[in-house]
């Protein structure tokens, strides 16, 4: 991303850029995510008012430039229906932009008043034809045009409308491409929380209950920006030829650029290492193998890099996944207790939250309680994610500064 130090009128020292939605980027080439002439629709709710807003935009992953022919940014309701005038975004002061593979980009800041709570629709228009190869699969309110430049249209014409739906207590992500984030110019004393871990919080079980108890309870005060990737490990990058590289890289080496980048956080609720636990020996080599003491140091090296930014870390301790295909063992569950027990009790995180004992079955703590899980023994589902957004103490959060 571009060291933008572009300022909306009306910033003052009352006020500062917010991240108030994300996803983080991945590779997404074996994901049939593609566009022909059409204008995508992002649906998003926000938690702090405004008084300006921008996006970020990414073709991080990309291998071909990828033609932004038009955007617009508007308050809507919860259906994507407009329900005011839509504003115009530019790029570098023109309504068009051509993002190069591997660029992060930011627009230009619009003047718009945006209600604590509300609902904004984010709209890009791609002229050509072509596949995203950067973005995410995210449970999310998204929608694709008929052909055309469509950006800012009250009436939205659909040609797929891509909704979160339930199957047996299961959330389906959708794919998005290019879009990166929202960031609203918000009351200095309104602050981002940042998700970062892998599936469990890609799928927004428990950070959507999260969201809406900081709507709730602490109104205008917090944001929560998923960074969650799927698959995700800790301390090494997904491997091409078995995931064709969807899982992203290593969590140390994305944590830069997919947390620290954000702006106005205050605090970073970490959830990371199941996978580099039960991949080995599926989609990751062997000899890839973890032990407690490199998982320690994978945290600790997080710990390090947010306190150098002036930023709370919170660590997450790592759910169980006894009933997980074969992955379970008696040696990687060691390993999670291991680790579980220095999170809790070694002080170096700036707190914690027991997400194990949250969802932990009382009889059987080595698996998921049985019906909080999307049926595999490793993913918490709608109840599963209820309990753990139920223990976190927002209070704390939004204490951070």
């Amino acid at each position: 991303m571009q060291n933008d130090t572009t300022t909306a009128a009306g910033q003052d020292s009352e006020s500062h850029w917010l991240g108030v939605w994300s996803i983080a980027h991945t590779n997404m080439t074996r994901v049939p995510a593609s566009f022909d002439n059409q204008t995508f629709r992002t649906v998003i709710r926000v938690n702090p008012p405004g008084k300006g807003a921008r996006i970020r935009v990414s073709n991080r992953y990309g291998s071909k430039p990828v033609q932004i022919g038009g955007a617009a940014i508007s308050l809507c309701g919860e259906d994507g229906n407009l329900i005011s005038k839509a504003h115009p975004l530019l790029f570098e002061g023109m309504p068009w932009r051509t993002l190069a593979p591997g660029e992060d980009f930011t627009s230009d800041p619009v003047e718009m008043a945006v209600p604590q709570g509300t609902y904004l629709s984010v709209d890009i228009y791609y002229p050509g034809k072509g596949r995203f190869l950067s973005g995410n699969l995210f449970p999310v309110l998204h929608r694709s045009s008929v052909e055309g430049l469509h950006a800012g249209e009250a009436q939205f014409p659909g040609k797929m409308r891509f909704l979160v739906r339930r199957l047996i207590s299961r959330t389906l992500p959708i794919p998005v491409g290019i879009l990166a984030g929202v960031e609203l110019l918000s009351p200095v004393e309104s602050r981002a929380i940042v998700a970062f871990g892998d599936s469990i919080t890609a799928l927004n079980q428990w950070t959507s209950v999260l969201e809406n108890r900081f709507l709730t309870e602490n109104p205008g005060c917090l944001s929560l920006l998923n960074q969650g990737i799927s698959g995700n490990r800790l301390l090494h990058d997904s491997g091409f030829s078995l995931t064709g590289g969807i899982y992203g890289p290593a969590g140390i080496l994305r944590f830069k650029q997919d947390v620290l980048s954000q702006s106005g956080v205050a605090a970073i609720i970490s959830l990371i290492g199941i996978n580099d636990l039960l991949q080995p020996g599926f989609t990751a080599p062997r000899d890839q193998e973890q032990d407690a003491d490199g998982l320690v140091n994978g945290m600790r090296g997080l710990i390090h890099l947010a306190h150098e930014n002036g930023i709370h870390i919170i660590g997450g301790t790592i759910t169980p996944f006894g009933g997980y295909l074969t992955a379970h063992t008696p040696e990687r569950e060691a390993v999670r207790q291991s680790v579980n027990c220095w999170i809790r009790e070694d002080g170096e995180f700036d707190g914690f939250i027991d997400f194990d004992a949250a969802v932990r079955d009382p009889v059987n703590p080595e698996r998921l309680t049985e019906g909080w899980h999307i049926g595999d023994h490793l993913h918490p589902n709608a109840m599963g994610g209820k309990a753990i957004a139920s223990i976190i103490e927002t209070e704390m959060l939004c204490a951070c500064r």
